[in-house]
């Protein structure tokens, strides 16, 4: 009865002993979510200070979304609002905030979308909420709102801005 007890003891103090080490080795998950929301906000504050260059480098007046997309109509449609399940017909032309050329629907062929269930980034899909059937439009989509950090595996490396020029032709 000893043996068992003094074996049971040993037992329930190495258990107490492994957990209070763990609980010192594991870091404070508060602290490091609260840091990666930091290191986020300044990678986003970052590349707003980039769009916004672009944008004043090249005199626009653009309008933004409440999830940060910018956009500049240069020509009124006549047709019908894209809405959200809206299927609609783009031409367009893809470019980082550098200039280098990505995609165009000259070389991709039109793009097809169904508006809030297409696997195109959401700013895009976003951006031709603003837009009317003829429209052309200028968007320039966040990372956060484009490929994110991984990019999209091909042209588009991680984290970096889109520019789209936009014809929205058709809207169903």
């Amino acid at each position: 009865m000893r043996i068992s007890f003094c074996v049971f003891a040993i037992i329930l103090l190495s258990i107490s002993c492994k957990h209070t080490a763990d609980q010192q080795q594991k870091p404070n998950e508060v602290a490091i979510r609260e840091k990666l929301i930091d290191l986020n906000k300044e990678r986003i504050t970052e590349e707003n200070e980039q769009i916004d260059a672009y944008i004043s480098r090249l005199g626009y007046q653009m309008s933004n979304t409440k999830t940060g997309v910018r956009y500049l109509i240069l020509k009124n449609g006549t047709g019908k609002n894209a809405e959200w399940l809206s299927e609609v017909k783009l031409k367009y032309k893809l470019e980082l905030l550098d200039g280098t050329y990505c995609y165009s629907s000259d070389s991709s062929g039109i793009m097809d979308i169904k508006l809030g269930q297409s696997n195109e980034p959401t700013g895009l899909q976003e951006g031709i909420l603003n837009l009317n059937t003829g429209a052309k439009a200028l968007l320039v989509v966040p990372s956060y709102r484009a490929y994110g950090l991984t990019g999209d595996g091909n042209k588009i490396t991680g984290a970096q801005s889109l520019v789209y020029h936009v014809e929205l032709i058709e809207t169903k």
